[in-house]
């Protein structure tokens, strides 16, 4: 079973998913461990940033456990997908930022967790995809909107509908990550900008987040629920 490591250490909280014989992927009770870290994180003010990784080189997450989605039925899928976007939509509007720290590959749900943070920092490695309609199925935690709002409609359709990997190199050049670093300099340019938040007064980064995100959360969730659960009830019977 795959765990949610935090730790913190000069106001910044580092959770780490741990699940490396599965590259990373995320089964239900890991995500409710992110959703308690992320809780307590919310409650703590003290804490001036959150970094969110995956252990290893390998893979910052695969997304969903397949294997356990699945076994569920109608009624544990649209559970799963809407905890899934709560637990990620609860990350996107912590009052201070979130930086994703990317190495390997970042799919499905775990790119989705990744534009859930504010800022995304890649390898030179890094593999980002959503390979969701392959497997019968589409992106379900916020990563449909999220992704277009970031880069645009065209763009979206491309990544999402041809299923395509993008490396670190065109993900920069589209706007998906915020900057890439090579092997040598990576954990000390990340520290840079993980320091740079200690500086910024908390009071101020939580009110430029709040205008930044003004009016970008709005309901179409709920119609993606109900999307769902028709797409999902049609594909059983």
């Amino acid at each position: 079973m795959g765990t949610i490591d935090i730790s913190i250490q000069d106001q910044i909280v580092s959770v780490t998913i741990n699940n490396p014989e599965k590259m990373n992927c995320i089964d239900m009770p890991m995500l409710k461990a992110l959703d308690h870290h992320i809780e307590k994180i919310r409650r703590d003010k003290s804490v001036r940033a959150i970094k969110l990784s995956g252990i290893g080189n390998k893979a910052f997450s695969t997304g969903a456990d397949l294997n356990e989605f699945g076994k569920l039925d109608e009624t544990g899928v649209v559970e799963w997908i809407k905890y899934g976007n709560k637990v990620f939509n609860t990350l996107e509007s912590l009052p201070i930022p979130s930086v994703a720290i990317i190495h390997g590959y970042a799919l499905g749900g775990g790119f989705e967790l990744t534009l859930a943070c504010d800022l995304r920092i890649a390898d030179e490695n890094a593999i980002f995809s959503f390979p969701e309609l392959k497997h019968g199925w589409i992106p379900g935690w916020g990563g449909l909107s999220r992704l277009r709002k970031l880069i645009g409609e065209s763009r979206a359709k491309q990544i999402i509908m041809l299923g395509e990997n993008i490396d670190s190199k065109k993900a920069l050049e589209m706007g998906i990550v915020n900057k890439i670093y090579d092997e040598d300099s990576f954990e000390e340019e990340v520290s840079k900008v993980i320091n740079h938040f200690k500086k910024i007064d908390p009071f101020l980064m939580e009110m430029t987040k709040s205008a930044l995100m003004t009016n970008r959360n709005a309901p179409e969730n709920d119609v993606l629920f109900d999307v769902l659960a028709t797409q999902y009830s049609k594909s059983k019977s």
